[in-house]
């Protein structure tokens, strides 16, 4: 008796690595640089300014984060090293909010499309130093 294989288990485990590299290539996810095709921290810009005080005398800070990808990629999971923040003024937690020690999420952590702006103010004593600790590049 002779037994035939038609190779299915083959083709499943190539099919499962072809869809795994696909995946792998539409998102991108970092923690750092790298070649002109990676997705970049330098991809998000982050301003400060003071637009005034409240009536305590606490300086307001205005913040505007933007998507700067020069591939017109959207930035999803948008991380921002944020010290201890903390604010007099209630910030929609939509918006931005702190997850834990020394890291705040952008947009709940939804895709902010390319040129896109996402701003808030906070009210501090002190200026927090805000900078991209981690983000994800969609296509």
């Amino acid at each position: 008796m002779r037994t035939i294989s038609c190779g299915h288990t083959h083709t499943a485990s190539v099919m499962t690595m072809f869809i795994v590299g696909l995946l792998a290539l539409a998102v991108h996810n970092v923690n750092g640089g790298g070649d002109s095709g990676d997705c970049l921290k330098d991809y998000i810009q982050v301003i400060q300014g003071t637009t005034g005080n409240l009536p305590s005398g606490t300086p307001i800070f205005s913040v505007q984060i933007i998507n700067e990808c020069p591939r017109d990629c959207s930035i999803a999971q948008i991380h921002l090293s944020c010290d201890s923040f903390a604010s007099e003024l209630l910030i929609n937690p939509m918006i931005f909010r702190k997850l834990g020690s020394n890291d705040c999420l952008v947009n709940n952590g939804k895709p902010l499309a390319n040129g896109a702006v996402i701003s808030f103010e906070y009210a501090s004593s002190a200026r927090f130093p805000l900078a991209v600790s981690s983000l994800t590049c969609l296509p």
